[in-house]
């Protein structure tokens, strides 16, 4: 059996691959996750192939996905939406959450923790504000 099969593509080129992943954004709203299939087929797994550069595609169905967002880095996404979190946190009350505080569904005291024993990085500019805001002390 070949790679294609074992991953549910049977007989799709690449570009209905892209056109069936654009077509599972537009009707959830993200991309798939790695283990997802969608219409019989396993485009979770063909999304995580074109983010490790492991398939080529053409120009076009890369400029498609492109302006759809499909390559932006989600993990910063998040660490920056944690980070607002935590500032939205402070200034409502008025200190830092504890280590296993949540706020808003977010583990937002393990995120601050992970900050001051720097196991999560910030840009400049967010640790300044931090300073500011007396996060150090």
């Amino acid at each position: 059996m070949s790679k294609d099969n074992a991953k549910g593509n049977v007989n799709l080129s690449k570009h209905e691959k892209v056109l069936l992943l654009l077509e599972f954004f537009d009707v959830f709203g993200r991309w798939s996750k790695t283990r997802e299939e969608y219409k019989g087929k396993k485009i979770g797994i063909f999304a995580k192939d074109i983010k490790s550069t492991n398939i080529k595609l053409s120009k076009e169905d890369y400029d498609i996905l492109k302006k759809k967002r499909f390559f932006n880095n989600t993990r910063k996404q998040k660490k920056h939406k944690k980070f607002l979190l935590l500032l939205e946190f402070f200034d409502k009350f008025g200190r830092w959450p504890k280590q296993k505080e949540e706020y808003k569904n977010e583990k937002i005291g393990a995120f601050a923790s992970s900050i001051k024993t720097l196991n999560t990085k910030l840009s400049k500019e967010d640790y300044a504000l931090l300073a500011n805001k007396g996060f150090y002390k």
